[in-house]
């Protein structure tokens, strides 16, 4: 008699724990947002990156110690066989420098722009 009343005084401890909602107990993953590379241009994405970054920054202004100009075109052109692997840090400290390194987008960005031709667009 003992057991079959310990059976039953145990029996809510095993029931009181189901839950049968599968998006709680198997939420969808969060997935990073991902990086659009395919429209990517001098103008409207490697300006606003290398001037932010890379100009402002008073290494590649023309004025500073740091080895390239990157306020025109002109400039820029001349450093994108290596740009890639110093902002990635490859080539030594990523850069810039003196402030945060961009971000792998803002790099694979720089990157495509390179890939596509490296236009003046």
């Amino acid at each position: 008699m003992k057991k079959i009343f310990l059976l039953l005084a145990c029996a809510p401890l095993f029931t009181g724990c189901y839950n049968d909602k599968s998006d709680q107990l198997y939420p969808v993953p969060v997935t990073a947002p991902t990086c659009d590379t395919s429209a990517v241009s001098y103008s409207q994405t490697v300006v606003p990156l290398l001037s932010a970054n890379c100009a402002a920054s008073g290494c590649h202004d023309g004025t500073g110690r740091a080895r390239g100009v990157f306020t025109s075109y002109a400039g820029v052109i001349r450093d994108t066989a290596t740009m890639v692997s110093y902002l990635n840090g490859t080539s030594g400290d990523p850069m810039p420098k003196n402030g945060n390194p961009l971000s792998t987008c803002n790099i694979d960005k720089i990157a495509a722009w390179i890939a596509q031709g490296a236009k003046n667009n």
